[in-house]
């Protein structure tokens, strides 16, 4: 069964929302006090790349382009 886009797009960011709104609800007092702000940020991400809004392959400009001069890849320690 292939999914329209749209039937897609909706289903999607339906299921996100309820993710989200758990783990908001759901998460410690003394987590993170930036928590429900990530995760309003990546619920825009996640859906602008499934509305096909944006570049998510878009390189990085270079220094001299006004691109950071370094950038980490390694990743962040767990809390």
């Amino acid at each position: 069964m292939a999914y329209e886009e749209s039937v897609f797009r909706q289903e999607f960011e339906q299921k996100l929302k309820e993710v989200f709104d758990w783990a908001k609800a759901n998460s410690p007092v003394n987590f993170s006090p930036d928590f429900a702000q990530n995760l309003d940020e990546y619920n825009n991400k996640l859906s602008d790349l499934v509305a096909h809004k944006g570049d998510p392959f878009k390189s990085v400009p270079e220094p001299e382009e006004g691109g950071p001069q370094y950038v980490s890849v390694s990743p962040a320690p767990w809390p």
